[in-house]
């Protein structure tokens, strides 16, 4: 592939960039997201139907999050395609639902493979040339998606494709509890072997790029080729993300799947997190619970009617504005998101602990 340019190593003298920790220097990461996703679990199984459908949601849009991750903070892209590919992987999942393939986990491995497939499409193009190309190449295909699945429904199918619940032979998995259980299994082993490919060759090469793409390409990265492979994993496991979201929905349709999903999954990235697997879940995790949060404000206002009736009339409008908000400050403030302030303020009160331990030790 052309397009990509190289300095010869005189030149190769560009400002240090800000760096984020790389997984390595984050032993905790995968320790820390498999302890979240115990506490969601415990949480959600002793909870009721209510818990159980946002734990699963949570868990949709951590898988989602976390492949979104990989492209922005380990590869350097932006993609705004993330609700599309997650279309095709709804679409697929619906369609085997009703043929002799529908049987689990079939659907989540054909959902996979053809979201890499668009990723490759996708990706050749879009990553051919620097610049804003990936971003308008994946704008563009969800337009084109949101009006195939237009086209696919017709006006038979306005409300969308009913998607059959996932079985094993005669072992039916599509109760509330089993699909929060699948969920939770798959994001478990999608952060293990992330956390094995960050871990090896493949993300030293992709921390490389991050801290300096015109270093990188000096010692012989070929930056399209990792670029694509990245932004394809990660397709494929976005795919994988809207696959499990048909199932728990049981109803496909091209509206879900708009430009105000893709941008919502951005900010939960960046909100939660970059460089670390535990980011992107707490940041789904805020976004998913933040409408709960304001019915509860709502509710707390019930003894101020004019309130309590404008909070619940512009529920969406009040976190959007929370989304933005929340967004600025991270960005302003704490560019390493809710995992890094939290890490920060652990490290803080680890520290004052230490001195007084040592303080109590000397007297």
């Amino acid at each position: 592939m052309t397009g990509e340019m190289t300095m010869p190593p005189s030149q190769v003298q560009t400002a240090p960039a800000r760096t984020r920790p790389s997984p390595r220097t984050l032993p905790g990461g995968a320790a820390g997201g498999a302890v979240f996703v115990l506490v969601v679990v415990v949480t959600a199984l002793a909870g009721g139907q209510y818990a159980v459908y946002t734990g699963t949601l949570i868990g949709i849009y951590a898988l989602v999050t976390v492949s979104q991750e990989w492209i922005i903070g380990r590869a350097g892209l932006v993609s705004l395609g993330s609700a599309a590919i997650m279309a095709v992987g709804a679409y697929v999942t619906a369609r085997l639902s009703t043929t002799s393939w529908s049987v689990f986990p079939i659907p989540l491995v054909v959902a996979m493979i053809f979201g890499a497939v668009v990723g490759l499409l996708i990706g050749v193009p879009g990553l051919r040339f620097r610049g804003l190309y990936l971003m308008l190449t994946t704008l563009a295909l969800q337009f084109i998606v949101a009006f195939a699945g237009q086209k696919y429904q017709g006006v038979e199918n306005q409300s969308g494709f009913v998607v059959n619940p996932p079985h094993w032979g005669s072992l039916d998995l599509g109760s509330p509890r089993a699909l929060f259980i699948i969920t939770c299994v798959v994001l478990g082993l999608v952060l293990l072997a992330l956390r094995g490919i960050y871990g090896g060759a493949a993300g030293r090469i992709w921390n490389a790029m991050r801290q300096d793409e015109a270093a990188a390409s000096v010692l012989g990265v070929n930056l399209v080729r990792w670029k694509l492979t990245a932004f394809i994993g990660s397709s494929a496991l976005t795919a994988l993300g809207g696959s499990l979201y048909a199932y728990q929905a049981g109803l496909v349709s091209y509206g879900t799947f708009s430009l105000d999903l893709s941008l919502t999954l951005l900010v939960m990235v960046f909100i939660g997190g970059l460089g670390t697997l535990v980011g992107p879940i707490l940041g789904a995790a805020v976004i998913v619970l933040l409408p709960n949060g304001i019915e509860r404000l709502s509710g707390a206002f019930a003894g101020i009617p004019q309130v309590a009736d404008w909070l619940s009339l512009h529920e969406a409008t009040v976190a959007n504005g929370i989304y933005g908000l929340l967004l600025l400050l991270v960005l302003l403030f704490e560019r390493d998101g809710i995992y890094g302030l939290v890490r920060r303020l652990g490290s803080a009160a680890a520290g004052q602990w230490h001195r007084r331990v040592r303080r109590g030790a000397v007297q």
